[in-house]
């Protein structure tokens, strides 16, 4: 099912949302915060997931598919106030809160901001510091991406998306793996695009990365694999937070 897009304007940012609506909506309504990988067809796989419960309001802030992109200098708390004014713009009332990767920094933002605005929050895939293996693969990635090597920043990512120690049972490990390669050779120039803005916000702002809990129930979720936020940096998270759990 499709839902219906509305164009914003935040700040002198454009950017959309889309929403599938619930007629015997049994929970307040659902934000999906949108990460820099996003497409159109896995929002409405998302939203489609969720709808037969409540309404589903999806934010791209990234820039996936109107005008603008969030600038890297704008930080989480500017993305935070941004998704504010569409909950207040739709009426939507205290939101059950999704965020995952790039979009997850804005939605915790949201929560620590705009506390009345949110019931609950799941969120995946976030990091309190970056390592310096992180920062180091960050500059790899932005290299490769800007030099046209795309089949060597797709092993690359693909190693670090997905577990490759052949001394740990993955279920079809080999399909996986060629999936997960194919998707990020298949990545359109404007995905390429997004992906440098975001790996910039890593690099820009050191606002990005939480210091202060939240006090709305959480739950925090990554892979128990994921190289990129480790088990332990989303551990470290949770333990911030009033009421959290931890989920791999």
């Amino acid at each position: 099912m499709d839902g219906k897009t509305r164009i914003h304007n935040f700040g002198g940012i454009r950017f959309g949302s889309t929403t599938w609506p619930c007629p015997r909506a049994q929970l307040s309504p659902i934000v999906l915060v949108c990460g820099a990988a996003e497409t159109t067809a896995s929002r409405r796989t998302q939203a489609n997931a969720l709808a037969a419960h409540a309404t589903v309001v999806a934010i791209d802030l990234l820039g996936a598919e109107w005008g603008s992109m969030l600038p890297a200098t704008a930080g989480p708390d500017f993305a935070a106030d941004a998704i504010q004014s569409v909950i207040d713009q739709l009426d939507l009332g205290p939101v059950n809160l999704f965020g995952l990767c790039a979009g997850a920094y804005g939605a915790y933002a949201l929560a620590r901001r705009h506390p009345a605005s949110v019931l609950r929050a799941a969120l995946g895939a976030m990091m309190v510091t970056p390592s310096p293996d992180v920062t180091a693969l960050r500059d790899r990635s932005v290299d490769m991406i800007c030099s046209g090597r795309t089949v060597e920043w797709a092993d690359l990512m693909t190693a670090q998306l997905m577990c490759l120690d052949p001394g740990r049972d993955v279920q079809s490990r080999e399909l996986l793996h060629q999936s997960i390669k194919q998707r990020v050779l298949d990545a359109e120039p404007e995905e390429l695009r997004r992906h440098i803005a975001f790996l910039a916000s890593l690099a820009e702002s050191d606002a990005l990365y939480p210091t202060e809990g939240v006090q709305q129930p959480a739950l925090f979720f990554t892979g128990e694999h994921d190289t990129l936020c480790p088990l332990e940096e989303t551990r470290a998270l949770a333990e911030l937070c009033a009421d959290a759990r931890l989920f791999s």
